[in-house]
């Protein structure tokens, strides 16, 4: 399992009050819409709506065509159940708070049985894998930060 919490560089303040909220829909947003937030991701389309979440269909470097459960846990928790992908079982995407007060972006990646053999038989594997969703979750807590920043000004 990998998992890298990232501080987003935003901080409650009584002049926007509505803060988690908002980092909230652009992280919905963000599971809807990854391109654009999630480098690896090049394509990516919403197949099906349940009252929890939805389905969708996501291509990763414009080759691998994989299907994700998506479940929605508001202002909280976005959680990828991994349907088809040999690798990762499950990633979510989770909105928190440090020590300090400001908010956090986490991402955590269970790979799968195949992800964890593959990790032992290549240990460049894990370490390749864990250095590309730290950037993910880099750019990800930069882009949650800079969308709610536009919408504020």
């Amino acid at each position: 399992m990998f998992t890298h919490t990232v501080p987003i560089g935003l901080f409650p303040d009584e002049n926007a009050p509505d803060l988690l909220d908002q980092l909230w829909t652009i992280l919905v947003h963000k599971a809807e819409n990854p391109v654009g937030y999630v480098p690896a991701i090049t394509e990516a389309k919403v197949i099906e709506h349940y009252p929890d979440g939805f389905l969708r269909e996501i291509v990763v470097r414009g080759k691998d065509r994989y299907r994700e459960r998506v479940t929605l846990v508001p202002n909280r928790r976005v959680v990828f159940d991994q349907l088809d992908d040999p690798l990762h079982s499950l990633i979510t995407n989770e909105l928190g708070r440090s020590a300090d007060g400001g908010y956090t972006y986490t991402l955590c990646v269970t790979l799968s049985p195949e992800g964890l053999a593959r990790a032992q038989q290549e240990p460049s594997f894990l370490w390749a894998s864990d250095t590309i969703f730290f950037d993910t979750a880099r750019a990800s807590a930069n882009s949650l930060r800079l969308t709610a920043e536009r919408a504020e000004g």
